[in-house]
């Protein structure tokens, strides 16, 4: 078990009763995710969730493609769910 092997659930009270519970729960545990990783795989994680390319990444943070590759790499494993 490594330290990202963790999981965010609401109450059941909360989700028994409230469409959207899944998404919230979905978005705490990327949130939770996210701010375990280093600051420049964060970065990169989170503009390639927001669509952009790995050019524009590289571009965007003043790094290499091969950097941005390497970083997505990196990332898979712990990712792989979202």
């Amino acid at each position: 078990m490594t330290i990202y092997d963790v999981t965010y659930e609401l109450p059941d009270e909360l989700t028994d009763n409230w469409q959207g519970a899944e998404e919230i729960e979905a978005e705490a545990n990327l949130y939770w995710l996210l701010k375990r990783l280093p600051k420049r795989q964060r970065e990169v994680v989170e503009l390639t969730l927001e669509g952009f390319s790995e050019r524009e990444v590289a571009d965007k943070l003043d790094i290499s493609r091969r950097s941005v590759r390497t970083y997505k790499k990196r990332c898979r494993p712990i990712l792989v769910g979202i």
